[in-house]
């Protein structure tokens, strides 16, 4: 066993320095260190590394063990984001209800029409949460499939605010966009706009609840956009040509995408700090707890997974490896209960839950 030991300590120490760099991806501004932003995407996979080095040495009662537990619990916090063993829960009329979806234009981003979208919004009827904030929502003009409509059936409410991205014309009059419905009165609304593209921006409404403004922000930040032939990669298809020059372009995107969410999460984060009203935050960040979006607008926000949820909450559902990209926040002042991970339904993201209430003055 001595000469396994000697290779395996090495390989021990790599990660365990890898783990720790991956430590400072919240701080690095991707601008500047993008190379730290890989890293800390590949946090949860460097956390497991070492928590099995932490076996290994354990099971030989080693010194050694010491290395990864140390670099382990110096994330303690980062760990806690990924990661929970316990939840909050809590049973109150008075708890607004919040759900959070990038519902990927109801199965038409997957590049297959969703004929049965009911078991979403019989989830909506059953639940009828105070508030639900849609990425990527998709309005089409036709009496079959207007789901503007569908969701104000479901929610019994037309208190909305639907921000159009773009238009398209086709056999169908499509309109895509941000969408934030609300069984209170919206009093005022609005919009971030990060000059990017048509999708990427962070919407807005004011609502009255207990006789109290509350502000409601509705962001989607940079996705990569990877192409059919990049996802091919990642995908077990022994016809693989290419693969450099693929990885290149995905190493390329994901670097043009880290430094883009880096400038729109200031963005959100000033605008929440101007807000003289107490906030709840929803969306898909595009990115993981252990990143710089993520600590940019986190900082002066509770996460409602640290806060309620338990597990490993793996909110994307698509090709990449699951992690955890959509969110919902909630002011300092906030009290956060009852986070659930539901179903993905049509989407490639897996819809969110949890509910927000306030101390009385």
């Amino acid at each position: 066993m001595f000469i396994v030991h000697k290779i395996v300590f090495p390989l021990n120490i790599l990660f365990v320095l890898l783990l720790l760099g991956s430590y400072m991806a919240p701080w690095l501004n991707p601008a500047n260190y993008w190379m730290a932003a890989f890293l800390g995407l590949l946090h949860p996979f460097l956390l497991l590394i070492n928590f099995l080095f932490v076996i290994y040495w354990a099971i030989f009662l080693k010194l050694k063990v010491l290395y990864s537990l140390t670099a382990i619990l110096c994330g303690f916090n980062h760990f806690t984001a990924t990661l929970k063993m316990t939840s909050s829960a809590k049973e109150d009329g008075n708890l607004l209800k919040i759900m959070s979806f990038n519902c990927n234009f109801f199965g038409y981003g997957m590049k297959h029409n969703i004929t049965d979208t009911s078991p979403f919004f019989d989830l909506v009827k059953k639940e009828q949460p105070g508030i639900i904030c849609f990425q990527e929502f998709m309005w089409e003009d036709n009496k079959r499939k207007n789901y503007i409509n569908k969701c104000r059936q479901a929610m019994e409410s037309k208190n909305d605010y639907f921000f159009m991205g773009y238009r398209a014309m086709d056999t169908i009059h499509r309109e895509y966009g941000q969408y934030i419905i609300s069984k209170y009165i919206i009093v005022n609304k609005g919009a971030i706009e990060f000059n990017t593209n048509k999708l990427n921006r962070c919407i807005w409404a004011d609502i009255i609840y207990n006789n109290d403004t509350v502000r409601i922000y509705n962001a989607h930040l940079e996705s990569i956009k990877l192409g059919d032939e990049e996802y091919k990669i990642m995908k077990d298809d022994e016809q693989r040509t290419g693969q450099i020059e693929r990885t290149k372009s995905i190493i390329s995107k994901m670097k043009g995408a880290y430094q883009s969410r880096a400038i729109q999460a200031q963005l959100v984060s000033d605008h929440i700090q101007s807000c003289p009203y107490k906030t709840i935050l929803c969306g898909d960040f595009n990115d993981t707890p252990v990143s710089y979006a993520y600590a940019t607008i986190a900082k002066n926000m509770k996460d409602a997974f640290v806060e309620s949820g338990s597990g490993f909450s793996r909110t994307y559902a698509g090709v990449m490896p699951s992690f955890r990209i959509d969110y919902i926040m909630a002011d300092k002042k906030a009290q956060i209960y009852n986070y659930i991970l539901d179903e993905p339904y049509f989407s490639d993201h897996h819809l969110i839950q949890a509910a927000v209430t306030w101390d009385k003055k």
